[in-house]
């Protein structure tokens, strides 16, 4: 099997090697209260009202991928 990518270095000098295979927890980051207020209580309204702050109209739409909401990933292998 063909390992794909590269090496990776990040800045604080941990050294990721090529084919690694890296996960995201996404519980733990969709219950985090530092990025979502309220991040355990249902919000039907929560990404709307985020589209209305200034600057992040087109952030927060279910059809785009970010690092603060990672269901189906984010970059180049997204869903």
């Amino acid at each position: 099997m063909r390992k794909a990518g590269k090496d990776i270095v990040l800045n604080d000098g941990t050294f990721i090697p090529r084919g690694t295979l890296m996960v995201t927890a996404a519980h733990s980051l969709h219950h985090d209260d530092s990025v979502y207020t309220d991040p355990d209580v249902f919000d039907p309204w929560r990404f709307s009202r985020q589209r209305e702050r200034e600057g992040e109209a087109m952030k927060h739409q279910f059809v785009n991928t970010s690092v603060d909401y990672v269901p189906f990933g984010h970059g180049k292998h997204a869903w």
